[in-house]
């Protein structure tokens, strides 16, 4: 299965559509250190009320074990308004997320190592959601 396939089924999966309230975006699903085959998204929220697109940090992290999508953690956390979310509408967003999808997540999902994973990850983030996942990712065992 390749990433963008593993994504589609990570966000229509029983334990998300149990666990992730609907009104939450997830970030592309980060590979997670320790040997287990896991990974982390974190669950945001995007405003466009009032015609600009605003994204807030998020309000969730959920650690997914990779191989049978079910929750094997869950942290709630304190959004905020983080700025502008203009950037998720420009095309080059979307191939900076299939790049990441068909690249190092594929490669991860396939038994790979997960060299230049992180940076592909933040690199497909929403510009304004990128500080906070910097500094969240020092606080979690990642890639």
């Amino acid at each position: 299965m390749n990433g963008e396939e593993f994504m589609e089924q990570l966000l229509g999966c029983d334990q998300a559509m149990d666990h992730i309230p609907l009104e939450l975006q997830a970030t592309l699903p980060l590979p997670c250190g320790g040997g287990e085959r896991a990974v982390a998204c974190w669950y945001y929220r995007l405003d466009s009320r009032g015609g600009e697109v605003k994204v807030w940090s998020p309000a969730l992290r959920v650690v997914w074990d990779a191989d049978t999508m079910t929750v094997v953690g869950r942290e709630e956390l304190r959004p905020a308004l983080l700025g502008s979310g203009g950037d998720i509408l420009d095309p080059a967003h979307r191939r900076r997320e299939d790049a990441y999808l068909n690249g190092p997540l594929t490669d991860y999902l396939a038994g790979g190592g997960t060299e230049g994973a992180a940076d592909a990850w933040l690199a497909a983030a929403p510009a304004a959601l990128r500080p906070w996942l910097r500094e969240a990712m020092k606080e979690v065992r990642h890639v």
